[in-house]
């Protein structure tokens, strides 16, 4: 989102609005660090940063960039400025319990939250699914056996399962699709950029519904809040990923998390 030039008109159009009180932006933190105060001074209030290890060979393995040092100085200066941080960590298979315990030494002294989220497959990366899934299960247990407890409940974690530590100022959670039943938490709808609205990352095509046509602004008042909350009422009580059934999506990129 931060390569479009009206980026930061965008955040301030909707953080303009009153019953806004979160606006979030992801990113892979590569230029994070020179964006990072202008964000905050446009109304974003959070940002979510990909950080899929915090050893230099592992994270160019798998972004193929040698740009860590970067991203976390990113992470540093959204901190500094007073945006609300949170890093996304996609488990894979080779992920060590030494990288671990590297992000838990982080939120030992930031109040940031780190998630990891367990891998999903598409209908274009099942291979690449089966040969690099592991489960976020035995990182829980890992925390309950050295004094962390489950969050009763965390505002905006969504579908995340948190852990706190009374010794660690910030929290870990975890994003399972598999593992656990994040369904019954999850409060996520969601709006492509050709106006297309899904129910569900994983539904399937009938469970897209096209709104383009009531986001103008000279509809009537209301007319698009009776559309959306009647789509709703169509939203099933969880995907169907155990049984192979990976949705519509092809990419996750299509549409983001």
């Amino acid at each position: 989102p931060t390569l479009r030039e009206d980026f930061f008109s965008i955040g301030k159009l909707i953080a303009s609005f009153k019953n806004v009180n979160v606006l979030a932006f992801t990113t892979n933190g590569y230029k994070l660090k020179e964006i990072a105060e202008r964000s905050r001074y446009s109304g974003f209030t959070n940002v979510n940063v990909s950080v899929d290890s915090l050893i230099s060979s592992n994270f160019f393995s798998i972004t193929g960039r040698n740009l860590l040092p970067n991203v976390l100085s990113g992470v540093y200066k959204s901190i500094a400025v007073g945006l609300c941080v949170k890093i996304n960590v996609v488990l894979l298979r080779g992920f060590s319990i030494h990288d671990f315990d590297n992000f838990l030494d982080f939120v030992l002294y930031e109040n940031i939250s780190i998630r990891f989220i367990e891998l999903v497959g598409t209908k274009n990366s099942i291979n690449f699914f089966l040969n690099n899934f592991i489960s976020s299960l035995f990182l829980c247990n890992y925390l309950e056996n050295h004094g962390w407890v489950k969050c009763s409940f965390e505002k905006n974690a969504g579908p995340a399962v948190v852990y706190s530590h009374k010794c660690y100022l910030g929290t870990v959670g975890f994003i399972s699709s598999y593992s656990s039943n994040f369904c019954l938490f999850c409060n996520r709808l969601r709006i492509s950029a050709v106006g297309d609205f899904y129910l569900c990352l994983f539904g399937g095509k009938e469970k897209i519904y096209s709104i383009r046509k009531y986001l103008s602004f000279s509809e009537k008042p209301g007319v698009l809040k009776n559309v959306i909350q009647n789509i709703i009422s169509y939203k099933d009580l969880s995907h169907f990923l155990l049984a192979g059934d990976f949705g519509a999506i092809t990419q996750l990129s299509q549409l983001g998390g």
